[in-house]
């Protein structure tokens, strides 16, 4: 669409320059012949610049038509497509942060996305994906949270399939940063416990501490009480993600799931968070989605995304970049 849109603008603006010469070109050559009086060209030309402005208004409506068709087709298609099932168990499961992927196949509108896909994280591990853009490692992350079903295979936590686990109670015990965090107009203390309410304020400090985030926060104005403006848009891009992993470390999570960490942090911040993470006895199960060398270090499983699949990554020592 990007590239209909740059071939209309070009031609338009084209289209248009080129009339224009014609205009001057033909009507000078009138005038010198003696078939035009130079008034009679000034008036014919002051009426085709107004023709020309009338129709750059018409032909500016392409694109919006061009958008707009994409739109509704792309809408027919999911109105037409089958709705996904859900999963509808009710068992609450006292689960330790194991997760499995078993021989999945996932697709989009006809397109084969992920095949025979298989990937374990056990309990108090560290695992990464590497891919790249589009290659399916977010739509693995929906997988494990449930909102995807695949095609094939199975999801299972601690080897019970998702069919039969009641899946909010699964989640409460997930920990998700996105790769762009959601944080809203209040308090910092009041982001990072949100959804926690009976959380105190120890509670949110400690988690704080364990996201690197107390050392800023301690140089705010009003400290925890410090507004951030909605967005946080008074938050460096650094800041906002720490509070969102102090958010999701305060539900004390079985998984942790770092949906590209480093997208605002410096290599120094992402080494002691992870090296904390790593050395908590009661660490959960942690899960990179990353291509940054900086943070797949830390991970003592490392898969790669290719044509569908993960394919294992050796990553024997610090040092390595398994990219």
């Amino acid at each position: 669409m990007s590239a209909a849109f740059a071939l209309h603008g070009q031609f338009q603006g084209n289209a248009t320059a080129l009339v224009g010469i014609a205009i001057l070109v033909a009507g000078g050559v009138a005038i010198a012949a003696g078939s035009l009086t130079l008034g009679e060209f000034i008036a014919f030309y002051v009426a085709a610049n107004l023709l020309n402005a009338q129709i750059d208004r018409v032909v500016n409506t392409v694109p919006d038509l061009i958008a707009g068709t994409e739109t509704l087709t792309t809408l027919r298609r999911i109105l037409d497509s089958d709705p996904p099932v859900p999963y509808s168990g009710t068992r609450v499961i006292d689960w330790n942060g194991a997760i499995s992927l078993r021989h999945v196949d996932f697709g989009y509108g006809g397109r084969r996305l992920l095949r025979d896909l298989n990937l374990n994280i056990e309990r108090h591990t560290n695992a990464a994906i590497i891919g790249s853009n589009g290659a399916g490692k977010t739509t693995i992350l929906n997988l494990i949270l449930g909102f995807l079903r695949p095609d094939a295979g199975s999801v299972l936590a601690d080897g019970l399939p998702y069919d039969g686990i009641d899946l909010g109670a699964l989640r409460r015990r997930i920990g998700v940063v996105p790769q762009h965090p959601n944080l809203f107009a209040g308090t910092v203390a009041e982001n990072i416990g949100y959804g926690l309410p009976t959380c105190g304020p120890d509670a949110i400090a400690a988690a704080a501490r364990r996201a690197q985030a107390d050392g800023f926060i301690q140089g705010l104005p009003d400290r925890y009480e410090t507004q951030i403006g909605e967005g946080g848009l008074l938050l460096s891009g650094g800041e906002a993600q720490r509070v969102a992993i102090a958010r999701a470390l305060l539900g004390q999570p079985d998984l942790l799931i770092l949906d590209e960490p480093t997208n605002h942090l410096d290599t120094d911040t992402i080494a002691r968070l992870l090296g904390g993470l790593m050395d908590d006895p009661e660490r959960p199960a942690i899960l990179i989605i990353s291509h940054d060398p900086a943070v797949i270090r830390f991970a003592c499983q490392v898969h790669r995304l290719e044509s569908g699949t993960l394919r294992p990554v050796l990553a024997a020592s610090p040092a390595t970049d398994p990219a």
